[in-house]
């Protein structure tokens, strides 16, 4: 779609490797793959993403003094990040709409995490962490360990969803909202669209930092849709068929408006220099 090109970078897993033992595997793979001259990579457009855990650990390897000083990443991305993990799962469950008139497999009163979090968080994290370390939980980082650019895409029906919406708030300096203010809407809309018109669901903010370079922050609020929506499932485990083609059909928006953002203000391919203000 945009002729990009994609590496996947592998590293050891939990629990046998816990916090922070991947994020310097990633580190390892990616100063080498930066510094293999027969790869066909242009090393001043670069980003780095991922979902779910894969950004808890995106966000957490920019930060490397290495990473900054042989790569500087252009941009990250996450999709349905885990990006604070230290309110608890109940707590967080609490902050998503619950929609009963939606298909089978999205109108349940339960999230579908809220049981799944604590053994993961466990496995990640070794007795004494803090908590709000910004290399353990990205998303109490500052905006000047970040890439320049910062995407951050979240599922409606998630309870990952509000840590996502307070950090994008956080770094586009607006107002944060409370725990008490869930995400989104309590009712669902019409169609498979996303909503772009309404800055519950997306802002994008393009502004110069002090040092000159220009820097954004997109939030993207995926209306309607389950954590993972945008992933490769097994149609078994997205449920009835109706939420199979509302996320596939929502996902091919959602990809198709981070690449715009990718060319147009990360890397100003084919596009005006300075796209403005769209805060």
């Amino acid at each position: 779609m945009h002729s990009f090109i994609v590496i996947g970078l592998n590293h050891s897993k939990t629990p046998q490797a816990p916090y922070p033992a991947a994020i310097y595997d990633l580190e390892a793979v990616i100063l080498a793959i930066m510094s293999d001259p027969t790869l066909p990579i242009d090393r001043t457009r670069t980003a780095i993403g991922g979902s779910f855990s894969g950004a808890t650990l995106a966000f957490a390897v920019v930060q490397l003094q290495s990473i900054r000083q042989h790569v500087g990443f252009q941009a990250a991305f996450s999709s349905c990040g885990l990006l604070e993990l230290g309110i608890a799962a109940s707590a967080k469950a609490k902050t998503r709409p619950y929609k009963e008139e939606l298909s089978i497999a999205r109108s349940g009163s339960a999230d579908s995490l809220n049981m799944a979090l604590p053994p993961i968080q466990w496995s990640y994290t070794p007795e004494g962490t803090d908590m709000t370390d910004p290399l353990y939980a990205p998303f109490y980082a500052p905006a000047n360990a970040l890439p320049p650019h910062v995407c951050l895409v979240a599922a409606e029906l998630d309870s990952l969803a509000h840590d996502s919406w307070r950090m994008a708030c956080r770094l586009a300096e607006r107002q944060i909202p409370s725990m008490n203010e869930p995400v989104g809407r309590p009712r669902s809309g019409d169609g498979k669209a996303l909503k772009l018109d309404d800055e519950r669901f997306s802002f994008e903010r393009v502004t110069l930092r002090s040092s000159g370079e220009r820097s954004s922050i997109k939030w993207l609020l995926v209306p309607d849709v389950l954590h993972g929506f945008d992933l490769r499932t097994p149609e078994a485990l997205l449920g009835d068929e109706s939420t199979t083609e509302d996320a596939l059909e929502k996902t091919k928006q959602m990809m198709a408006l981070l690449g715009q953002w990718l060319r147009n203000t990360v890397w100003s391919i084919g596009s005006p220099a300075w796209p403005g203000d769209g805060s």
